[in-house]
C-alpha cells in the first residue's frame, strides 16, 4: 500500500470518528421531495440536522457547523433564505455546500448557481455529471433533475473546472469522483439501483456538509461524504432477495447508513487516489 493510500485511509478514518464526537449542526435548505431523507442521513452517521429555510435562516446559520443548500424546489421564499443564510456563513468561515439540482436544464437553475459561485466561497459542489458539466463549461443536457450525459466525463476536464471555480467537484454517478483541481479520487462503490430511489444524491450532498463541518481538507470532507452514501448502497444492495425491490433498498440504505463504522469504510470502500 503506497503513502498517499495510508493518508487516504488514516483521513477517512479520522473523518467519520469526528462526526462522532463532534455531532456537527448541518443546516439544509433543501429540496423539498427529500428534506425527510436528508435529516435522517444525517443523523443515521451522527450530524444533527436542521432543515431552517424559513425567516430565521440567517439566525440559525450562527449557530451552524455547515450550511448545505441544495436548489432541487427552488421558490422565491428559498432564495431569500439562502442568502441569509450563506452571508451568514460567509461571515463566520463555515463550510458551504451547493446542490446544483437541475443545471443545465433550464436557464433560469444555471443562471442561479453561478451567482451563488459568484457572490459566495462555496466550498463543495456535488451534482451528477450533467450538474457539473453545465456550471463547468455551460452547456449541460440535463433531463428534468437527472442526468441525461451529453458528454463523456473526463477526469482532466472535472480537475480543470475545479480549479477554475475554486471549489472541490464531486460527480456521483456510475463511479464516483472527487477533485479539487490538484488531486483526483474515484470512488467505485454503489449500486446501480439506487438510481431507483428519490434524494440519494441529496443526501450525498447532505453528508458531504456533515464531513465538512468537521473536516480542514474539503477534498476529504467531499470525498467521505460521497463514499458513506455509495458504500452504504452498495451493502444494502448485497442483501436485497429476488422479490425485493427499491421499496425495501431504501429501508436498507439508511439502516447501512446508521451501522457503518470506520473499519467498514477503509476495508469495503474501492478508491484509486491520484496526486
Amino acid at each position: 500500500m503506497s503513502r498517499d493510500e495510508v493518508f487516504l485511509q488514516e483521513e477517512i478514518r479520522q473523518g467519520f470518528s469526528k462526526i462522532k464526537k463532534m455531532n456537527p449542526l448541518v443546516q439544509c435548505i433543501t429540496n423539498r421531495v427529500t428534506i425527510n431523507d436528508c435529516a435522517n442521513a444525517l443523523l443515521a452517521v451522527g450530524a444533527s440536522p436542521v432543515m431552517a429555510d424559513g425567516n430565521d435562516a440567517g439566525e440559525m446559520a450562527e449557530l451552524a457547523d455547515a450550511l448545505v443548500l441544495n436548489i432541487g424546489s427552488l421558490r422565491a421564499d428559498d432564495e431569500r433564505a439562502i442568502e441569509a443564510a450563506a452571508q451568514v456563513a460567509m461571515r463566520r468561515g463555515i463550510p458551504i455546500v451547493i446542490d446544483p439540482v437541475g443545471a443545465g436544464a433550464t436557464r433560469a437553475r444555471s443562471n442561479y448557481v453561478k451567482s451563488l459561485l459568484e457572490k459566495f466561497p462555496i466550498q463543495i459542489i456535488r451534482g451528477n455529471w450533467s450538474e457539473i458539466q453545465a456550471i463547468g463549461s455551460g452547456e449541460g443536457g440535463t433531463r428534468g433533475v437527472d442526468s441525461a450525459q451529453s458528454a463523456k466525463p473526463s477526469a482532466e476536464l472535472l480537475k480543470e473546472w475545479a480549479g477554475e471555480l475554486g471549489v472541490v467537484l464531486a460527480v456521483t454517478g456510475k463511479e464516483d469522483w472527487v477533485t479539487d483541481g490538484q488531486r483526483f479520487l474515484a470512488i467505485c462503490n454503489g449500486d446501480q439501483r439506487l438510481q431507483q430511489i428519490t434524494g440519494t444524491g441529496c443526501m450525498s450532498t447532505a453528508l458531504c456538509g456533515a464531513v465538512g463541518a468537521v473536516s480542514e481538507d474539503s477534498f476529504f470532507g467531499a470525498a467521505l461524504g460521497v463514499l458513506l452514501l455509495s458504500l452504504s448502497g452498495e451493502l444494502a444492495g448485497r442483501t436485497l432477495g429476488d422479490c425485493e425491490g427499491s421499496g425495501t433498498l431504501r429501508i436498507r440504505l439508511m439502516d447501512e447508513l446508521s451501522l457503518m463504522n470506520e473499519e467498514t469504510l477503509v476495508q469495503e470502500g474501492r478508491l484509486r487516489y491520484e496526486l
